[in-house]
């Protein structure tokens, strides 16, 4: 398979097209601030598409992000491509002023392209619930819900974090790795000696929407995971870090099949702030 960039969208939609860079942070920046005040959604955020945090973070520029610039230079559209093992998750953003014009189909196509453009992997969009316009073109473009999302945050108070061991009786008590990321902080969670669940944590940058808190990541490694014997030990951990780092709020999506994270993040007083569908294509399934 190729290795090439995808071919960029047309020049018909009005933007001049090229990778972003990191001298497009404040652009970028700028653009999702816009966004925000229009949409008033929490998927994308500024650790989803600061091309600064990107580049720390290894994404190539170069080769899985999109900056589409009106004839003034400002930044009207931004998209990016994260590569994961065997998948891709898409994200994107356009000005609210540019919008109903083909930029969101040409992009998303675009990105679903650059994500095979290695090896067929399967692609992922978190969309809000409350964006039925992101929605459609999601579903027109072949994808389909593949499970649902509740994103739910709490200030950093850890003055009444229940025990490690809140745990049902004869629970094994997780040990836990702390570790230090190109973007930030790590935590994995193993049980009798065998790795199941990691929890990675990014602050979201000064000056972006939201900026302040902090971007919790869950990823299972097994099953035992998605306890809440596993995730219990694993948030308080990352609320203790961060709260001493002087941050403000801590956020993270949460499967709802997840029902053990979604009661120890409840036990702490994480708190429901929207609710997104996560949509995905298969290699072989496009319209």
């Amino acid at each position: 398979m190729s290795t090439g960039r995808p071919p960029l969208p047309g020049p018909h939609l009005g933007l001049q097209w090229s990778p972003l860079t990191v001298a497009d942070d404040e652009g970028v920046r700028l653009l999702l601030t816009r966004a925000r005040a229009v949409d008033q959604s929490t998927h994308p955020d500024g650790t989803d598409l600061s091309p600064h945090r990107l580049h720390k973070a290894g994404v190539d520029l170069a080769a899985d992000s999109l900056a589409g610039l009106d004839d003034q230079g400002v930044l009207r559209a931004a998209a990016v491509v994260h590569r994961k093992a065997g998948h891709a998750l898409l994200s994107a953003v356009i000005d609210p002023g540019w919008r109903g014009r083909g930029i969101g189909r040409a992009m998303l196509r675009w990105q679903d392209a650059c994500a095979q453009r290695i090896e067929p992997v399967s692609t992922h969009v978190m969309v809000d619930e409350s964006r039925t316009d992101q929605r459609r073109l999601c579903a027109a473009a072949g994808f389909t819900s593949a499970g649902r999302v509740r994103t739910v945050q709490r200030p950093f108070d850890t003055s009444a974090a229940p025990s490690f061991r809140d745990g049902p009786p004869g629970a094994s008590e997780p040990v836990i790795e702390d570790l230090v990321t190109s973007s930030g902080r790590a935590w994995t969670a193993h049980v009798d000696g065998r790795a199941c669940a990691v929890l990675e944590g990014e602050e979201i940058p000064v000056g972006w929407p939201d900026h302040g808190a902090v971007r919790l990541r869950w990823a299972l490694m097994d099953s035992a995971g998605s306890s809440d014997t596993v995730a219990l030990p694993l948030l308080v951990t990352a609320l203790r870090a961060y709260a001493s780092a002087d941050m403000v709020t801590a956020r993270i999506d949460v499967d709802l099949r997840q029902d053990g994270v979604l009661h120890a993040a409840h036990a702490l007083g994480f708190e429901t702030l929207s609710e997104a569908v996560r949509y995905s294509t298969e290699p072989a399934v496009r319209p």
